[in-house]
């Protein structure tokens, strides 16, 4: 569980072979993140399909247990998933 902008815990996925931090575009509006649509990259799935993600929440407070982090997370339309810690929160933490 995390805590995402001081608002909501929720239950994140990882995998460390995805290069990215990412969340669906409904919890990011459920939590009221901005993000910003200048900041888009094309992604590719496992299922090699490529989708271009509609931008980037910079600097958002996250706490796991007592330790806070201000990850930038890519916002995605209808991923799987809610939100998905990729390599860089292995770095992090």
């Amino acid at each position: 569980m995390m805590l995402i902008n001081n608002k909501e815990e929720i239950e994140c996925i990882t995998n460390s072979d995805s290069q990215i931090i990412s969340m669906s575009a409904k919890i990011a509006s459920n939590l009221k993140l901005s993000y910003n649509p200048n900041i888009v990259l094309n992604m590719q799935s496992t299922n090699s399909t490529i989708n271009q993600l509609p931008g980037l929440a910079c600097n958002i407070p996250c706490t796991i247990g007592n330790i806070m982090v201000y990850l930038q997370i890519h916002v995605l339309q209808s991923p799987a998933y809610i939100i998905l810690l990729g390599c860089p929160i292995d770095v992090l933490t």
